[in-house]
């Protein structure tokens, strides 16, 4: 059995099914593998640039056949080896008769999906489509199913929102076009690209030109040639700078997948072309909220020359303000906060692991007058000791830390040691945020992160407090100072 805790994804992409399924994913194993999980991908054969997508980030990769017949099978053979905490299954060719079997190997279960065409059975169900509604699903999962719905569950990597404040200043004060991208997902299918650049050329358009493309574009060397012919179009292959790339746009020209909604992140307007059915939908809802220029394939040549050649400044504005309104960048820390905080007050108390910049405050915790009295050592320790045991702390395989954060704002930590069949937990909240419920709710989110479904601690008999947290925790008492909480 393999030790440690793991989020698993299952997923596919290549250059036919495109990459969005993959890029969502390891959106959000990033943001988990921070808080402590492994990360494991399983996929049917991808094409060698995908799987690097996966493996550079030093996430494991198991690779399984290409049929649906067998899928379920082959992936509950590798779980077996796995302690898997969380299942995503970002995949439209799966349904509830796939995940029926997979939650027997597996904690919990989460779907991420766009079409609400067909049933699942899961803990956690995703779809960030907009104008979603639970009445979409109300039929296709049970009631306890968790739903997280509309573009607010937007799974957007942090860069996005870390620069809509400068997005928001920037489209204010724009009154032309000078830069425009080019973005029809990550494979280009309908190699649209070089015949929009043609276009913006036949329109005179002076300004420079960015092409976003992936190394799985069947279409890639026709691209390169066609842009570095070119002195005014850059291409990028596998950005790794995509937010800044639409930040210094002033318009795109792309598809409807998830580049639509890191567009509307940072207020972008868009020409938008369907590129396939399942794309078709979302057109017509934000074209008439008024969020994009809706186009198609067959027309997409005249809206391009009219939208250049006829510019208005006013209705390009309207259509970078309703962008903004539709998406904020926060969809992935909703998602973790629903599924991993506690139940009882899950937008207030999260963890975010600890890191060397937390030291000093978290000496300044330790120091606090009374803070310490029913610790194994009640004597608070000198800034050298402090520094000793932090860096011994950080480099301790078998130790796990964590900042507590309330409403944002760092307030304690919690540690979780291997006692090799159970971890033993350790908390500390600052008196300032002592009896606002904090140390709750961050133990009961340390129940999800536990390696064993076992967690153990030790409260001195005269910490009446802590013996009455460990209580409500529904920890067992063992001894008069033990205590331990086991999953039923």
């Amino acid at each position: 059995m393999i030790k440690s805790p793991y989020i698993v994804f299952r997923a596919d992409g290549g250059a036919e099914l495109g990459i969005g399924h993959i890029m969502r994913c390891l959106t959000l194993a990033d943001q988990v593998c921070c808080m402590g999980f492994k990360i494991l991908f399983i996929c049917s054969p991808l094409e060698s640039t995908i799987q690097r997508l996966i493996i550079d980030k030093g996430f494991e990769l198991r690779v399984i056949e290409g049929d649906n017949g067998t899928d379920s099978k082959q992936c509950i053979n590798i779980l077996k080896g796995y302690v898997t905490k969380l299942l995503i299954v970002d995949h439209y060719s799966l349904d509830n008769l796939w995940e029926k079997e997979l939650k027997v190997v597996v904690d919990e279960l989460m779907v991420i999906d766009d079409l609400a065409n067909r049933y699942h059975d899961c803990d956690y169900l995703v779809d960030s489509a907009y104008g979603r509604s639970e009445i979409d699903y109300e039929k296709l999962v049970s009631k306890t199913c968790k739903l997280l719905l509309s573009t607010d569950y937007t799974i957007l990597r942090p860069e996005f929102r870390a620069m809509r404040s400068l997005a928001l200043n920037k489209r204010v004060n724009t009154f032309s076009i000078k830069r425009v991208l080019i973005n029809f997902g990550g494979t280009d299918t309908l190699n649209l690209s070089i015949p929009t650049i043609e276009l913006l050329k036949r329109t005179g358009f002076m300004g420079n030109i960015d092409v976003l493309i992936s190394s799985a574009c069947k279409n890639l060397i026709s691209l390169t040639s066609v842009c570095s012919s070119l002195s005014d179009v850059m291409l990028h292959v596998d950005s790794t700078n995509v937010a800044e790339l639409m930040l210094n746009s002033d318009l795109a020209i792309g598809s409807l997948g998830t580049s639509t909604w890191e567009r509307c992140c940072l207020g972008l307007p868009c020409i938008s072309v369907v590129v396939a059915d399942n794309q078709s939908n979302i057109a017509i809802q934000l074209d008439k909220y008024g969020a994009i220029e809706y186009t198609s394939v067959k027309k997409f040549e005249d809206s391009i020359v009219s939208y250049i050649k006829s510019f208005d400044t006013e209705k390009w504005r309207l259509l970078s303000d309703k962008s903004f309104t539709l998406c904020d960048g926060d969809g992935v820390e909703r998602i973790m906060n629903a599924v991993f905080s506690s139940k009882d007050d899950s937008n207030r108390t999260t963890l975010k692991p600890i890191s060397i910049e937390d030291e000093e405050l978290l000496l300044s915790w330790q120091t606090e007058e009374g803070n310490r009295k029913f610790s194994r050592v009640s004597k608070s320790p000198s800034q050298v000791e402090h520094h000793a045991w932090f860096k011994e702390s950080l480099k301790n395989t078998s130790r796990r830390m964590w900042v507590v954060l309330y409403k944002g704002i760092k307030c304690g930590y919690v540690r979780l040691d291997d006692l090799g069949k159970s971890e033993e937990v350790s908390v500390l909240i600052s008196k300032k945020f002592q009896g606002l419920g904090v140390a709750f709710n961050a133990i009961s989110i340390l129940k999800r992160l536990s390696l064993y479904n076992d967690i153990d601690a030790e409260v001195s008999e005269e910490n009446i407090a802590s013996s009455y947290l460990f209580k409500r925790l529904e920890f067992s008492k063992l001894s008069p100072t033990q205590y331990r909480w086991a999953k039923s």
